[in-house]
């Protein structure tokens, strides 16, 4: 753990391991977010990917659970910086760690990653308070991040570039690099079109065919009318 000035401890990325079961502060870039969802409950959620001078690989997933889908961190850029209070470090016999951000007690700020003396959150859950001591383990990441190499950005001068006669000739398995086989990419799209495995039985659910005929009214007034509806 760190600390500076009397002010509250942070826990380093790598040394969450040695702190399960225990509530601790964290800082990090945000290098990976997911789309928010609501879960099983009424909670909404979102999983971030953080890490930390200490820990770049494998970066460190914080689960965060809220009320609202307006209380979640709303990242603007990777590289960001989050600063977690009072979150759960938790494992189990088949996942790595990872942290919980809970709804009941703890607090996050979110900063941008770019300006090394800027302290202003630009979102802030509403029992989050700053303290003086947090702002040189703010600057100190903004530094250290601005010169790290991260490898999740890929620029599109480092793509390998195709021709059509490429992108018609290839396997599909080029595409989704072998995961998943693709019987089963087949099986799920399928499946989700409501196709069934045999062409002997119908669509569930049915696809809908129409006809759309655009019809000139007074005025130079169009309007577009379906018609021709069928199962198919």
């Amino acid at each position: 753990m760190s600390r500076r000035g009397g002010g509250r401890y942070i826990t380093k990325v790598k040394d969450v391991t040695g702190n399960l079961g225990r509530k601790v502060n964290l800082i990090g870039v945000v290098v990976e977010f997911s789309i928010p969802r609501k879960g099983n409950g009424t909670d909404y959620c979102t999983v971030l990917k953080i890490m930390d001078r200490s820990q770049q690989s494998p970066e460190l997933c914080v689960n965060v659970f809220t009320e609202n889908i307006h209380q979640l961190p709303h990242i603007r850029s990777r590289k960001d910086i989050i600063l977690l209070c009072d979150i759960n470090i938790r494992n189990d016999s088949q996942n790595p760690v990872w942290a919980v951000f809970s709804k009941s007690y703890s607090s996050f700020a979110l900063f941008s990653g770019e300006d090394i003396n800027d302290f202003i959150p630009y979102q802030a859950s509403p029992r989050f308070c700053l303290l003086d001591s947090d702002k040189e383990f703010m600057r100190s990441l903004r530094t250290w991040c601005i010169s790290f190499p991260y490898d999740g950005e890929t620029s599109y001068r480092e793509a390998e570039f195709a021709t059509l006669m490429d992108l018609i000739t290839w396997p599909q398995e080029v595409f989704f690099e072998r995961y998943p086989a693709i019987n089963v990419l087949n099986a799920q799209m399928k499946k989700l079109l409501g196709m069934p495995e045999s062409g002997d039985t119908p669509r569930d659910p049915p696809w809908t065919e129409f006809c759309i005929k655009l019809h000139a009214g007074a005025a130079g007034s169009r309007h577009l009318h379906i018609c021709d509806t069928r199962l198919l």
